[in-house]
Protein backbone atom coordinates (compact mmCIF):
# COMPACT_ATOMS: atom_id res chain seq x y z
CA UNK A 1 0.00 0.00 0.00
CA UNK A 2 2.59 2.00 0.92
CA UNK A 3 4.33 1.52 -2.12
CA UNK A 4 1.03 2.44 -4.35
CA UNK A 5 1.24 5.51 -1.98
CA UNK A 6 4.31 6.61 -3.00
CA UNK A 7 3.67 6.36 -7.07
CA UNK A 8 0.76 8.23 -6.81
CA UNK A 9 2.59 10.94 -4.88
CA UNK A 10 5.59 10.47 -6.96
CA UNK A 11 3.86 10.83 -10.03
CA UNK A 12 1.52 13.89 -9.10
CA UNK A 13 -0.87 16.10 -11.06
CA UNK A 14 0.17 19.16 -12.76
CA UNK A 15 -0.02 21.97 -10.62
CA UNK A 16 -0.57 25.14 -12.26
CA UNK A 17 0.06 27.11 -9.84
CA UNK A 18 3.93 26.52 -10.19
CA UNK A 19 3.57 25.64 -14.03
CA UNK A 20 5.42 28.05 -16.02
CA UNK A 21 2.21 27.34 -18.58
CA UNK A 22 0.07 29.61 -16.73
CA UNK A 23 0.54 33.64 -15.78
CA UNK A 24 -2.13 35.83 -13.09
CA UNK A 25 -5.71 36.63 -14.57
CA UNK A 26 -8.59 35.19 -16.16
CA UNK A 27 -9.28 34.89 -20.07
CA UNK A 28 -11.94 37.64 -21.16
CA UNK A 29 -13.62 36.83 -24.56
CA UNK A 30 -16.36 39.21 -26.00
CA UNK A 31 -18.92 38.62 -28.72
CA UNK A 32 -20.85 41.49 -30.83
CA UNK A 33 -23.74 39.40 -31.30
CA UNK A 34 -25.23 42.21 -32.81
CA UNK A 35 -29.13 42.19 -31.54
CA UNK A 36 -31.15 42.21 -28.12
CA UNK A 37 -31.36 39.06 -26.23
CA UNK A 38 -33.50 38.03 -22.96
CA UNK A 39 -31.46 35.71 -21.71
CA UNK A 40 -27.41 34.18 -22.08
CA UNK A 41 -26.97 32.82 -25.47
CA UNK A 42 -23.93 29.91 -26.40
CA UNK A 43 -21.76 30.80 -28.52
CA UNK A 44 -20.36 28.44 -30.93
CA UNK A 45 -17.45 27.00 -30.40
CA UNK A 46 -15.56 27.69 -33.25
CA UNK A 47 -16.92 31.29 -33.34
CA UNK A 48 -13.87 34.45 -33.06
CA UNK A 49 -14.11 36.71 -30.40
CA UNK A 50 -14.18 40.37 -31.46
CA UNK A 51 -12.27 40.78 -27.69
CA UNK A 52 -9.99 38.10 -26.34
CA UNK A 53 -7.42 39.63 -23.41
CA UNK A 54 -6.19 39.06 -20.40
CA UNK A 55 -7.86 40.38 -17.22
CA UNK A 56 -6.90 40.98 -13.57
CA UNK A 57 -9.99 40.68 -11.66
CA UNK A 58 -14.04 40.46 -12.09
CA UNK A 59 -14.63 44.41 -12.00
CA UNK A 60 -16.33 45.98 -14.83
CA UNK A 61 -18.97 48.87 -14.48
CA UNK A 62 -18.46 50.48 -18.52
CA UNK A 63 -18.57 48.40 -21.82
CA UNK A 64 -15.55 50.18 -22.35
CA UNK A 65 -14.06 48.12 -19.49
CA UNK A 66 -15.37 44.66 -21.63
CA UNK A 67 -13.80 46.12 -24.66
CA UNK A 68 -16.68 45.37 -26.61
CA UNK A 69 -19.68 47.54 -28.06
CA UNK A 70 -21.69 49.35 -25.72
CA UNK A 71 -24.63 46.83 -26.16
CA UNK A 72 -26.01 43.60 -27.61
CA UNK A 73 -22.74 41.32 -26.43
CA UNK A 74 -21.92 38.41 -24.53
CA UNK A 75 -18.60 38.04 -22.21
CA UNK A 76 -16.68 34.95 -20.71
CA UNK A 77 -14.29 34.85 -18.56
CA UNK A 78 -12.26 32.01 -18.10
CA UNK A 79 -9.09 30.18 -16.14
CA UNK A 80 -8.09 28.78 -12.17
CA UNK A 81 -9.33 29.76 -9.30
CA UNK A 82 -6.27 28.82 -6.65
CA UNK A 83 -7.77 27.73 -2.96
CA UNK A 84 -5.01 27.56 0.07
CA UNK A 85 -8.26 27.06 2.30
CA UNK A 86 -10.29 24.11 1.83
CA UNK A 87 -14.39 25.01 3.13
CA UNK A 88 -17.11 26.53 2.04
CA UNK A 89 -16.71 29.71 -0.04
CA UNK A 90 -19.75 31.82 -0.93
CA UNK A 91 -19.97 34.23 -3.92
CA UNK A 92 -21.46 36.99 -5.12
CA UNK A 93 -22.18 38.07 -8.40
CA UNK A 94 -23.12 41.26 -9.58
CA UNK A 95 -24.37 42.09 -13.23
CA UNK A 96 -26.24 43.75 -15.62
CA UNK A 97 -27.73 42.44 -17.74
CA UNK A 98 -27.81 38.70 -16.95
CA UNK A 99 -24.30 36.30 -15.69
CA UNK A 100 -23.75 32.64 -14.19
CA UNK A 101 -21.25 31.69 -12.42
CA UNK A 102 -19.63 28.23 -12.71
CA UNK A 103 -16.70 26.22 -11.20
CA UNK A 104 -15.46 22.47 -11.74
CA UNK A 105 -18.65 22.62 -14.05
CA UNK A 106 -20.69 23.63 -11.24
CA UNK A 107 -23.45 26.50 -12.11
CA UNK A 108 -23.13 28.39 -8.73
CA UNK A 109 -25.03 31.54 -9.20
CA UNK A 110 -27.52 31.71 -11.80
CA UNK A 111 -28.76 35.25 -12.52
CA UNK A 112 -29.38 35.39 -15.85
CA UNK A 113 -32.06 37.23 -17.44
CA UNK A 114 -32.93 41.19 -18.44
CA UNK A 115 -32.46 43.52 -15.23
CA UNK A 116 -30.81 45.88 -13.81
CA UNK A 117 -27.61 45.73 -11.58
CA UNK A 118 -28.29 43.14 -9.24
CA UNK A 119 -26.20 40.76 -7.19
CA UNK A 120 -26.57 37.13 -6.56
CA UNK A 121 -25.42 34.67 -3.92
CA UNK A 122 -24.17 31.20 -3.99
CA UNK A 123 -22.11 29.00 -2.64
CA UNK A 124 -19.57 25.72 -2.98
CA UNK A 125 -17.34 23.84 -0.89
CA UNK A 126 -14.13 23.53 -2.42
CA UNK A 127 -10.84 21.52 -1.50
CA UNK A 128 -7.57 23.39 -1.82
CA UNK A 129 -5.86 23.35 -5.15
CA UNK A 130 -6.93 25.14 -8.82
CA UNK A 131 -10.41 24.71 -9.58
CA UNK A 132 -12.06 26.05 -13.41
CA UNK A 133 -14.09 29.10 -13.03
CA UNK A 134 -16.24 30.46 -15.92
CA UNK A 135 -18.18 33.59 -15.48
CA UNK A 136 -20.39 34.06 -18.54
CA UNK A 137 -22.68 37.50 -19.15
CA UNK A 138 -24.56 38.91 -21.57
CA UNK A 139 -25.64 42.94 -22.37
CA UNK A 140 -28.96 43.69 -24.00
CA UNK A 141 -29.21 47.65 -23.94
CA UNK A 142 -28.57 50.13 -21.02
CA UNK A 143 -26.32 50.12 -18.34
CA UNK A 144 -23.61 46.96 -18.20
CA UNK A 145 -21.68 45.66 -15.03
CA UNK A 146 -20.49 42.33 -14.10
CA UNK A 147 -18.66 41.81 -10.46
CA UNK A 148 -17.32 38.91 -8.44
CA UNK A 149 -16.89 38.79 -4.41
CA UNK A 150 -16.69 36.15 -2.27
CA UNK A 151 -16.42 35.04 1.80
CA UNK A 152 -13.30 32.74 2.28
CA UNK A 153 -14.16 30.46 4.81
CA UNK A 154 -14.37 32.11 8.23
CA UNK A 155 -15.03 35.76 6.78
CA UNK A 156 -18.22 37.84 7.62
CA UNK A 157 -17.68 40.27 4.66
CA UNK A 158 -17.91 39.71 1.02
CA UNK A 159 -14.63 41.50 -0.61
CA UNK A 160 -13.39 41.60 -4.34
CA UNK A 161 -12.25 38.29 -5.75
CA UNK A 162 -8.39 39.42 -5.46
CA UNK A 163 -5.99 39.20 -8.70
CA UNK A 164 -3.74 36.75 -7.25
CA UNK A 165 -6.00 34.08 -7.24
CA UNK A 166 -6.69 33.45 -10.85
CA UNK A 167 -4.81 31.89 -13.58
CA UNK A 168 -5.24 31.47 -16.92
CA UNK A 169 -2.82 30.28 -20.05
CA UNK A 170 0.52 31.94 -20.76
CA UNK A 171 1.37 32.95 -24.47
CA UNK A 172 -2.14 32.53 -25.75
CA UNK A 173 -2.13 35.12 -28.78
CA UNK A 174 -5.52 37.02 -28.50
CA UNK A 175 -7.27 39.99 -30.45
Amino acid sequence: MALIMGIVVALGVANPIEDPGYESGLSLRAWDVGRPMEFLAEIAPDQTPNVDRRVDEVNFTHATDFGSPPDYFVVELSGLIKITKPGEYIFSLSSDDGSQLEIDDTLVVDLDGIHPVQSKEGSIRLASGTHSIRIRMFESTGEESLRLEWKVPGSQEFVLVPSDVFLTEKGVTRA
